[in-house]
This record gives C-alpha cells, structure tokens and sequence, in this order.
C-alpha cells in the first residue's frame, strides 16, 4: 500500500513539473510574441538599438520565431558605421549582424527572408564592409541555386570575379581575398 502511494505522488509530482513545463514554454513564446510586436514598432521607427535588445528578447524566449534573426541582423547592421569601422562597439555590430544572418539563412523556411538573409550576408562581405569576397561567394553560389532564374545573382557574382581580377575563364576558380 505505501509504495502505491509513493508510485502515485510521483506520478502527480511529475504532472504537475510536466505542466509547469508546458506552461513555461508557453508563457516564454507569448513573451516573444509581445517582444516582436514591440521590436517591429521600434524597427519600423528606426531605432535599431531598441530594436535589436527587444529582438534579442524574441530569440531567447522563442528560438522558433525565426523571422527575428533577421530583423535583428538587419538592426545590428544598421547600426554599424562604415566610417567609424575598427572602433570595437561599431565593428561588434557588424559581427552580431553577420551571425544572425547566418543564423536566419540556415533556419528561414520563408524563401523571401532566406534570400533576403544571404543578400544581406553577401553586402556585409562587401568592400564597404568585412571586404571578403571568399566569403561572399559561396553564398552567391546558394542564391543561385536557391534560384537559378535570378539573372541579378550572376551579375553580382560576375561584378565580384571583375573586381578580383579573375577573367571569364578563371571564374571556375574560388575567389581569393
């Protein structure tokens, strides 16, 4: 009789952890939710800094939200200066930019904001930017299989092997920086 009742006290101390779980998650995803609307407001008003702490806010309660990765990427990189590149508060923008677009890329089931993740990766790759071409063609490559019927994605890649030196018949060859 006694480890009956042991056998059925921890099967309503596990319930009621399992549904405290549930309701945590569920609570941290109505958090993002909230923190996303907010963080879009603030986006949308261009105040990136906000922007970007609410939409850290957003991935750390619901990892799932994937759009924010890119509207955070998109806010760090708006707050990077080109003109004030080598000071490490604007060049760690730049960095976070960089990592939430990959981020965004990787996990973004919508096709408009995965390309629009690798286009923006692309430009942070830039000459006005991380100047690193090796980087950014891989991902061009991934745009253009993404789709083919781009012609802008071959103009890009093309502009990158002119601006490296490498001919038509070189292009075969991986871009060095």
């Amino acid at each position: 009789m006694q480890s009956r009742f042991k056998a059925a006290s921890l099967v309503v101390v596990l319930a009621a952890f399992s549904l405290t779980l549930v309701g945590c998650a569920q609570m941290n995803k109505l958090k993002a939710k909230k923190a996303f609307k907010e963080a879009n407001a603030l986006y949308q008003q261009q105040d990136f800094k906000r922007a970007a702490d609410r939409y850290e806010e957003v991935v750390a309660n619901d990892p799932e939200l994937t759009a924010a990765y890119f509207f955070l990427a998109n806010s760090y990189d708006n707050l990077y200066k080109p003109s004030r590149k080598g000071e490490a508060a604007i060049d760690a923008f730049l960095k976070k930019a960089v990592e939430n677009y990959k981020k965004s890329a990787a996990i973004e089931k919508d096709k408009v904001l995965k390309t629009r993740s690798l286009q923006y990766l692309v430009a942070a790759y830039g000459p006005d930017k991380l100047d690193d071409p090796s980087q950014a063609e891989p991902l061009l490559q991934e745009m253009i299989r993404i789709d083919p019927a781009d012609p802008s994605n071959y103009a890009i890649l093309s502009k990158m092997y002119e601006d490296a030196g490498q001919n038509e018949l070189d292009a075969q060859t991986p871009v060095k920086a």
